[in-house]
């Protein structure tokens, strides 16, 4: 009897797995396979941050409208979604996407009936030439000035942060482009127009980082004069490149962010190319939040003399 119930327990697991296995082959062609890396809560539901089959990853918006059977609170790190968006995506890196519908798949994957290796992350690109222990100077960097310390310090952990996420821009480039837009306050033209730097962005996004190819830094530039002497390029590697350090970089200035372009492109440039930084990683990090408070500081005298004015 027991040797019995035993094997009706068997018999009945594979009869799950081989039905479970078959409505994971049926997976919908709009569905995308996601391995959750944290998942948080958020004003208007939760978020979820994770990583494709191809290495690149993605961060899910999951609202009150997204189907899912299970509680998405429930998802942890290591389990695995197939997940429907709604066709609309940011062109921010990484993407973001609202869910449409999610299905947790781990046991299919565990099982082996769905192909969950991740592709290992793509190496960090060789500097194509130059001196790897130079330093930039598109710009002067004033040591006692917090406003020239925290634009090397964020230009240089901008760059981090890509290539943490193994986006790999075309360094001068980028440079190239966070220059032209704190020129473009001043009445500067930039290389292409705005519509076309948010295509290019899009096209890279789709082309080159959701389907894991690697791009490369490009060529060693770290002079002013050989940073504005790139011309409008035709490749879209060195589009993004500009787009993104311009549009990026007009973001802060639009939002109050002191910007001297040629101190934050030395820190770009440092990083890209393994300059030795004249700040460590921590004392970088002190000097962004030092900053910060210095802006929230000058936010509150600010609201402190417009109310003494209209009283």
């Amino acid at each position: 009897m027991k040797k019995s119930r035993i094997l009706g327990v068997l018999a009945l697991l594979l009869i799950s797995a081989s039905l479970f296995a078959q409505g994971a082959r049926e997976a919908s062609e709009n569905e995308k396979l996601l391995r959750v890396e944290s998942v948080t809560e958020t004003a208007t539901g939760y978020d979820i941050y994770g990583f494709y089959t191809n290495g690149t990853d993605a961060v899910y918006h999951v609202t009150d409208d997204t189907e899912s059977r299970l509680a998405v609170s429930s998802f942890t790190n290591g389990d695995w979604l197939y997940i429907e968006d709604t066709g609309m995506m940011t062109n921010s890196l990484p993407p973001q996407l609202t869910a449409k519908g999610i299905r947790n798949v781990s046991i299919a994957v565990s099982l082996g009936y769905i192909d969950g290796e991740i592709s290992e992350e793509v190496e960090k690109p060789a500097v194509s030439a130059g001196d790897l222990f130079g330093q930039a100077t598109v710009g002067t960097l004033n040591a006692d000035d917090l406003i020239s310390r925290f634009n090397y310090a964020y230009g240089y952990l901008t760059m981090q942060s890509l290539h943490s996420q193994s986006v790999y821009p075309r360094a001068a480039y980028f440079a190239r482009g966070a220059i032209d837009a704190y020129n473009y306050f001043e009445g500067g033209e930039p290389l292409f127009t705005v519509d076309e730097l948010n295509g290019y962005v899009d096209t890279f996004i789709e082309d080159y980082y959701n389907q894991g190819i690697p791009s490369d830094i490009g060529g060693v530039y770290t002079t002013e004069d050989e940073i504005l002497a790139l011309a409008a390029s035709e490749d879209i590697l060195d589009r993004f490149a500009y787009a993104y350090g311009f549009l990026t970089t007009y973001e802060l200035i639009y939002n109050g962010v002191d910007i001297e372009p040629g101190v934050y492109a030395n820190g770009i440039l440092d990083f890209s190319y393994n300059f030795t930084a004249p700040y460590t990683e921590e004392e970088m990090y002190s000097i962004v939040e030092e900053y910060s408070a210095y802006l929230q500081a000058s936010y509150d005298e600010y609201l402190a003399e417009l109310g003494a004015q209209n009283q």
